[in-house]
């Protein structure tokens, strides 16, 4: 394709508007869904660094058209012209095979000839553990969804364990949302008085082979 140009879609109402507007590290609680991080920081962070990319409502009649999985309806629904190159981020959904081509965030199952591996994105907006913090351990949270924490973590005798030991316990959990909640009052970026991470799942059956390394 040469220097043909990259438009990304986003087939929603006001969405182009929406993220247009945006900075990943300012305003990342925008980027906890796959739409908005595949499609949306992807073209701010290439606009950022002075790459001719476009985000659009509608694909264009030619060039290359980068679409998130299940922004595909949206998207077949206004025909797209022979000369686009249709890109398809595969995320965590099954095999995109109308694409011309298919990025997944697993090296897995790429391919290396139709289906490339990218890596995800790191986590917008982080703000490190102050290093002033030393060696201390005074302090322990949980970031994330609230049914994703193992049921051990919410007892008693962990909260004994942690008091004993002079720990802080912060229980940052929320009810999951849906794809599209912004999560207004998380600090999920925020590590600076933390200095034990717990994350452990209740249930582990599933390897998450299709979910991205910031699934951890």
């Amino acid at each position: 394709m040469g220097n043909a140009p990259v438009t990304f879609c986003l087939p929603e109402p006001d969405a182009v508007e929406e993220i247009a507007a945006l900075s990943p590290d300012r305003d990342w609680r925008a980027f906890g869904a796959t739409r908005p991080t595949w499609i949306g920081q992807t073209y701010l962070r290439l606009r950022e660094a002075g790459h001719a990319v476009a985000l659009s409502r509608t694909p264009p009649d030619e060039g290359v058209v980068v679409i998130e999985a299940t922004s595909r309806k949206s998207l077949f629904a206004q025909r797209l012209a022979p000369q686009v190159l249709l890109v398809a981020v595969r995320a965590d959904h099954r095999p995109q095979r109308y694409a011309d081509v298919e990025i997944v965030q697993n090296d897995r199952f790429a391919d290396g000839e139709r289906v490339f591996f990218v890596p995800h994105w790191p986590q917008p907006g982080l703000i490190p553990r102050a290093a002033a913090r030393g060696a201390q351990l005074r302090t322990a949270a949980f970031k994330g969804h609230a049914p994703n924490l193992h049921r051990d973590f919410r007892s008693r005798r962990w909260l004994d364990f942690l008091r004993t030991r002079g720990i802080e316990w912060l229980d940052e959990g929320v009810p999951w949302q849906g794809q599209d909640a912004r999560y207004e009052q998380c600090r999920w970026n925020d590590f600076s008085e933390i200095d034990l991470v717990v994350a452990v799942r209740e249930r582990w059956h599933d390897p998450y082979l299709r979910k991205p390394a910031s699934k951890l």
